[in-house]
């Protein structure tokens, strides 16, 4: 990733970014939402992170990572 283009790889989107994904995806405020990757849960914890702080009740981690209930 071009660093001068997005120097900061991790950055919270704005509103209007998020509201345009999570419509995109069908998730509003009262949506159930279950986070996970593959690897060791850090991502799925900033999603979720991410959904509560724009307003989803309902958020929770697969406890494991996709890696134990899919093997």
């Amino acid at each position: 990733m071009d660093k001068e283009v997005r120097p900061f790889q991790h950055k919270t989107p704005t509103v209007e970014q998020m509201t345009d994904q999570l419509k995109k995806l069908g998730v509003g405020k009262d949506s159930k939402v279950i986070c996970y990757d593959n690897v060791d849960g850090t991502m799925a914890a900033r999603g979720a992170f991410l959904l509560s702080v724009f307003g989803v009740k309902d958020v929770t981690i697969l406890n494991g990572s996709f890696k134990s209930w899919c093997p």
